[in-house]
């Protein structure tokens, strides 16, 4: 398991899932004993990785922050994906096309 970490928080990056075909960490306590505060997952509405927290979570500024800075990350590094693989379909499609 990947595990980025922020000032307050760290990030853990669970293993997939059949139900779950987007990427999703726990936002954790740092260190080896760590307490699971919420999770970072895809929100397809929004086309964007949301927070959701556990029951009682409380945080402050600097915990918010780190979240919010892993979050915009994530979110653009899965448009430079998208746009990556749009750009794949396209050459492939060209291919395709040139060679007929």
């Amino acid at each position: 398991m990947s595990v980025e970490e922020g000032k307050w928080v760290a990030f853990r990056h669970m293993a997939p899932s059949k139900e779950i075909k987007t990427e999703m960490w726990s936002v954790t306590t740092p260190g080896q004993a760590f307490v699971v505060l919420g999770w970072v997952r895809w929100y397809s509405p929004w086309r964007k990785y949301i927070v959701t927290f556990a029951a009682d979570t409380i945080l402050e500024e600097d915990c918010l922050r780190d979240i919010a800075n892993f979050i915009e990350k994530k979110t653009a590094e899965r448009r430079v994906g998208w746009k990556g693989q749009k750009k794949q379909r396209e050459i492939e499609a060209d291919a395709l096309l040139g060679g007929a």
